[in-house]
């Protein structure tokens, strides 16, 4: 593998959970829009389709499919990257770790870490080597 098919593959965990955030949004904005009490009236003739209660089940049950099927799929990926990142040694592993699915910013670890930020960036990049050698 390249190094940048290395980063994406150590990303997947992160486009999951931005992916199930959106799905929440969309699970908020239905019930938000099956709470509201008052419907917008329309001058124009068939003016649009009144939200029923119909719409608003099989929206959430559609929604609820795929946010637990990406909670699976996320699952999964989550226990394939710790696999291969707990092939790497000490700090260089923590460090990945930390960033990529603890989800800290490189300052946060330096700081965690004890070491400077070109440091980590260091074992960053020794991460990824080692990485794409075993993938």
């Amino acid at each position: 593998m390249t190094k940048k098919e290395v980063r994406e593959y150590l990303y997947r965990v992160r486009v999951m959970i931005k992916r199930e955030q959106r799905i929440i949004a969309q699970m908020t904005m239905l019930e938000t829009r099956q709470m509201t009490t008052t419907r917008v009236l329309s001058d124009m003739p068939r003016g649009g389709k009144p939200f029923t209660t119909d719409d608003y089940v099989i929206g959430m049950e559609d929604l609820k499919s795929k946010f637990y099927a990406c909670l699976a799929e996320e699952r999964q990926a989550y226990v394939e990257i710790l696999n291969a990142l707990d092939q790497l040694e000490g700090l260089v592993r923590e460090s990945m770790i930390m960033y990529y699915l603890m989800f800290m910013s490189w300052e946060e670890i330096a700081v965690k870490l004890g070491k400077s930020y070109r440091q980590v960036q260091n074992y960053h990049k020794t991460g990824i080597e080692k990485i794409s050698k075993i993938l």
